[in-house]
This record gives C-alpha cells, structure tokens and sequence, in this order.
C-alpha cells in the first residue's frame, strides 16, 4: 500500500511537471476514515460523506456529485500540496437527495457506499 502510494504521487507530480495535470480524482480504496450518515432536517433528507486521503502529497481541491439516473457519484478531487496552502487531506461534504436516488457510488471507480433500502 505504501509503495503503491509513493508511486502514484510520484506519477502524479511527473505529470503536473510535464504537462499540468492539475487534479486527480480519489478513489474508495485510498480514503481513511471513510463514513456516511444520513440526516433528516427540516423535512430534507442529507447524506453526510466523510473521510481522509491516504496521499500525503495531495489537498482535497473540491468535492461534486453527479447524478445519473437514480445513482450518485461523489467524487473528491485532488490536487498538490502548494507552500503557501494549509494542507488538507480531509474532505466533509453535505448533500440532499430525494426518494428517486437508489444508490450512491464513490469515485470513478463507482464503489458502492450507500444503498437505499
């Protein structure tokens, strides 16, 4: 796990040097601490996803969902660590869904992480 780690961020800085790849997307495998919750508030149902990256050289740029048909994606997307940003591998986000979403899937992998029951 540890060299597979090395070498994606090895692979990952080579291609940010060479021709600017500024972003890759995290997949379920290299999160710690992976959860999700759902909440109902005020009558909205949310799902709460959580976790960290296993990259150490890598910040949690953004987060997005992508809906297609009643499956979710989440994916979290990663970029270097700069000097100047406070570095963060931790990502929390918040999202509502509705009673046409069956599953939801992480990455572009698409592990299923929720399901509706």
């Amino acid at each position: 796990m540890v060299l597979k780690t090395i070498l994606l961020t090895f692979v990952f800085s080579l291609c940010y040097l060479l021709i600017g790849c500024d972003e890759m997307v995290l997949e379920y495998e290299s999160v710690g601490n992976f959860q999700i919750d759902e909440m109902i508030e005020n009558g909205t149902h949310y799902i709460i996803v959580t976790g960290l990256s296993l990259h150490s050289s890598l910040n949690v740029k953004k987060v997005e969902t992508l809906k297609n048909n009643s499956d979710i994606v989440v994916l979290v997307y990663l970029t270097l660590v700069r000097s100047k940003e406070s570095p963060s591998g931790s990502f929390y986000y918040k999202f509502k869904i509705d009673d046409s979403v069956k599953q939801i899937l992480f990455g572009k992998n698409k592990k299923l992480v929720w399901k509706n029951m």
